[in-house]
């Protein structure tokens, strides 16, 4: 199970958090990187990570159903 600072494994950088979205019954997942800001706006990159049906989700990351 991934978590908030192991390191991605599509990139290698640090994981600063996760990004989840639904479309139908499925649940797609994305690493979130923070890379700093500039112009006072946040950088950040996103590495997709997969996608899972909704009980593969809740059991892997956690991701309540509802």
């Amino acid at each position: 199970m991934l978590r908030r600072g192991d390191v991605c494994p599509r990139c290698g950088r640090a994981i600063s958090y996760f990004h989840y979205w639904r479309k139908g019954s499925r649940v797609y997942v994305s690493a979130v990187h923070y890379l700093g800001r500039s112009g006072g706006k946040k950088i950040i990159e996103k590495c997709y990570l997969g996608s899972y049906s909704a009980e593969e989700a809740e059991r892997l990351f956690g991701v309540p159903r509802g």
